[in-house]
């Protein structure tokens, strides 16, 4: 995507990237280990994720409620640690790739709240 983009469409993709780390996440506590492609793929979603939030509109930034602009930051922080938190995996094989289920966890318990702060944006009616 060129450009700038508002608040709104980075949510709509952050609440994708937000299902595909709890999905990887629990997967992950069942299993413990996870594929390399797997890993891969989330993480490229993330970091992804993390440029588009600085392709944010500055007039969209500066039209939220204060609480809002916190739990943008909040969640933007939280994906980005969790990318970095897949590329520090141990690699029991080339193929097989443990991560720090807690670190991410931790992520996920940071991003639901803010996510939920900023769903009123395109969901008048969830506040």
């Amino acid at each position: 995507m060129n450009g700038n983009m508002s608040v709104v469409q980075w949510l709509l993709r952050a609440e994708d990237a937000d299902r595909a780390l709890n999905a990887y996440l629990q997967l992950r506590q069942a299993k413990g280990y996870m594929s390399t492609r797997d890993n891969d793929a989330l993480r490229r979603q993330l970091s992804d994720l993390y440029q588009d939030s600085r392709r944010i509109r500055p007039a969209d930034k500066a039209s939220l409620k204060a609480c809002q602009g916190m739990a943008l930051m909040d969640a933007i922080e939280a994906f980005s640690s969790a990318a970095v938190c897949l590329m520090t995996g141990r690699h029991d094989t080339p193929a097989w790739i443990a991560v720090d289920a807690i670190k991410l966890e931790r992520a996920v318990n940071t991003i639901h709240p803010a996510l939920g702060l900023l769903a009123e944006l395109h969901d008048p009616h969830h506040a």
